[in-house]
């Protein structure tokens, strides 16, 4: 009888930090949610951050949410200056994709546009060009209490649901929307949107690598 009145209480011990443990989880999502809700603007602070698929590179955070052919997706991180970006590509290469790069010089609203990377060279970094398909809900750039956000949707077909995306940021903000190809920290994944996960690390650099030399294959 003891040994039965025992174990029933380690059962219930159990449950209850089993019971504990989801509540905080809880908690802690609307708590980020929350957060989310009042730092982003417009179409993008009514998605499901909290529960969104998630990957973690350089400290920074990369969330995406799928409406049928529609993919939202928030890149945040800390930040002092320099630039954040995210590129597309066909190859697996710098070269060749369609990045889209924020920064921010104060607090409050940032700049974020798309590039083309038709070459190596910065006049070769073209902005407001490239091949993402944006929706009409503008993408935005936010730099609140030390942490730049980063969110645009993009359309993508069903035959387009993977992709090769590349992170990279770097230490230099962009003048006159000039961007330097000199970054500090790359890293490549196979991202397969369908099933809202990414699927493989690809590449991964954390140090200082030029597009010439940075790969995704």
């Amino acid at each position: 009888m003891v040994v039965l009145c025992f174990g029933r209480l380690i059962v219930g011990f159990v449950l209850f930090v089993l019971v504990l443990d989801q509540g905080m989880n809880v908690a802690s999502q609307e708590q980020e949610q929350d957060q989310l809700d009042k730092i982003l603007q417009s179409t993008y602070n009514k998605m499901p951050w909290s529960i969104a698929p998630q990957t973690k590179w350089n400290g920074y955070s990369f969330k995406y949410t799928r409406n049928e052919e529609v993919v939202t997706f928030l890149l945040s991180g800390p930040y002092k200056q320099g630039w954040l970006g995210i590129g597309f590509s066909k190859t697996g290469g710098m070269v060749g994709s369609s990045s889209m790069v924020g920064w921010a010089e104060s607090e409050g609203n940032g700049t974020i546009k798309q590039y083309l990377l038709s070459g190596y060279s910065p006049a070769m970094i073209v902005p407001d060009e490239g091949d993402l398909q944006l929706t009409n809900v503008a993408p935005i750039s936010v730099l609140h209490q030390g942490t730049l956000y980063m969110a645009f949707q993009l359309n993508l077909t069903t035959t387009n649901m993977t992709q090769k995306v590349i992170l990279a940021s770097a230490a230099v903000t962009p003048e006159y929307e000039k961007i330097k190809t000199e970054c500090i920290g790359i890293e490549c994944r196979t991202v397969q949107f369908s099933l809202n996960q990414y699927i493989y690390p690809i590449h991964r650099v954390s140090f200082t690598k030029y597009y010439t030399t940075t790969y995704c294959t």
